[in-house]
């Protein structure tokens, strides 16, 4: 069984609600970011930060926690004010380019990762893989990110940002 914990700034994601409700597996919650228990965060095996503005000092300092723990985050951004957030040492894990890029389509698909093991028992020659109508440009600079998934415009759909024992996937 794996917890997973949705914060999110003004509402909780229905398609995640819906992606996680039918499998057993996965044990989803969802908490607003003005009313979550950061005593709770280490209980869960899996952190979605959706949508969010900004990230209060309080919440990194857990978030940092979390991830030296060997936790994983999932960073979702949303379409105004996204928040990026620091190591203990004030460098940012990443942030997002101004702006919103239109069109492209996902070309590129690490089969090899670990996070895609199990997901296909094989994988098409001609996949169909998502179109993208509004993304960000992934930055960063102090931090070293793998992409997993690539668009036609050169830029990460999904990228893997490894630490020591924990992840972050943007």
């Amino acid at each position: 069984e794996v917890a997973i914990l949705e914060i999110f700034e003004d509402q909780p994601s229905t398609y995640l609600m819906k992606l996680y409700q039918r499998d057993t597996f996965f044990q989803h919650r969802s908490s607003s970011k003005t009313n979550l228990d950061y005593s709770s965060i280490a209980g869960y095996d899996f952190l979605i930060l959706n949508g969010l503005k900004n990230i209060s000092s309080g919440l990194n300092k857990v978030l940092n926690q979390f991830l030296d723990a060997g936790g994983s985050i999932s960073v979702i951004p949303g379409l105004t004010g996204n928040a990026s957030f620091t190591n203990n040492n004030g460098v940012e894990f990443y942030s997002f380019a101004d702006g919103l890029s239109q069109n492209s389509d996902v070309i590129r698909l690490d089969t090899r990762h670990p996070l895609m093991d199990r997901i296909f028992e094989s994988i098409p020659q001609n996949i169909d893989l998502p179109k993208v109508k509004k993304s960000y440009r992934l930055k960063s600079d102090h931090v070293f990110y793998k992409p997993l998934l690539s668009m036609s415009n050169q830029q990460a759909f999904l990228a893997e940002i490894q630490l020591a024992k924990g992840r972050i996937y943007v």
